[in-house]
């Protein structure tokens, strides 16, 4: 028998969290607090109308630009009580699944396919299921811009199995709609700057009594530019500086050390507007 349900979807605006799926929900994998939103949907299933709260969050919650990534959408889903109870009177003591969640990403269409696996039916109270899966791949093009997401509404489809594996009862798929029938707001990504990592290293030619240092800045998005910073120390007293120019990821000083002793030689890269900076050291013995 199939009925309409209300399910509500709580939305946790910082953090790209997306609401769908069944009962009174808690969160996994939420980048951080905030307040949540409630959206309501229509949903058909096997049991009278009801309201569903529910909860699918997306890790990372932020894109470098220049760079992508594929979020892992985790989701915790509880069963009602009354629906749960009917389950185990015709016999359900595992339950596995998926949630097929059709989204629209930066105004692009994708759709997060979630797997519920498998688990046992609990003796009392409500059932809780977790699904979790890959979103597809999100690019950050702009520093500052927030990346919007949106859904219709989910698809959940609960296998019902008893003690020995088979079917307690067919599949079950609960499909669901929002109450407009128009896509709702679900979330954001944010697009930040790329992070920047300086790896130095530094030889030392005794004949012309020259240190060559290399600092070689890589990134997880948007190429790094500009120069870098080389200070060159004996002890504690600054010998020399230079700047340099970042070349195919690379920026390369050398120093002319006329002083025997332990150099310490710096490199800063002071970042851009789509990279941060970072920095580094290396040391060299000058004989």
């Amino acid at each position: 028998m199939t009925l309409r349900q209300h399910a509500r979807l709580r939305t946790i605006a910082a953090g790209s969290v997306l609401g769908l799926a069944a009962g009174t929900a808690a969160v996994l994998g939420t980048a951080s607090s905030a307040s949540a939103q409630s959206v309501t949907f229509t949903c058909t299933t096997l049991l009278g109308d009801k309201v569903f709260e529910s909860d699918l969050s997306a890790s990372p919650a932020k894109v470098p630009v220049g760079g992508q990534i594929r979020p892992t959408v985790t989701a915790v889903m509880t069963v009602p009580d009354d629906l749960a109870g009917m389950l185990r009177l015709i016999g359900a003591a595992k339950t596995s699944g998926t949630v097929s969640a059709p989204l629209v990403v930066g105004g692009v269409a994708k759709t997060a396919e979630l797997v519920i696996p498998e688990s046992a039916v609990p003796a009392s109270g409500p059932i809780p299921l977790k699904a979790s899966g890959k979103l597809g791949v999100i690019k950050g093009t702009k520093v500052g811009t927030t990346i919007p997401i949106r859904t219709n509404g989910p698809t959940v489809v609960m296998n019902l199995l008893k003690e020995d594996g088979t079917e307690a009862i067919e599949p079950q798929t609960v499909p669901c709609v929002t109450s407009t029938g128009s896509p709702v707001a679900a979330g954001k990504i944010k697009v930040v700057k790329a992070t920047s990592k300086s790896k130095v290293s530094a030889t030392y030619a005794k004949k012309s009594k020259k240190a060559t240092v290399k600092s070689k800045v890589t990134t997880n998005g948007a190429k790094a530019t500009g120069k870098v910073t080389f200070v060159a120390k004996l002890g504690k007293k600054k010998v020399a500086t230079k700047k340099v120019a970042i070349k195919n990821n690379v920026a390369k000083a050398v120093f002319k050390l006329k002083k025997k002793g332990k150099y310490t030689i710096k490199a800063t890269y002071p970042g851009t507007a789509k990279v941060t900076g970072s920095k580094g050291n290396a040391k060299v013995t000058a004989k």
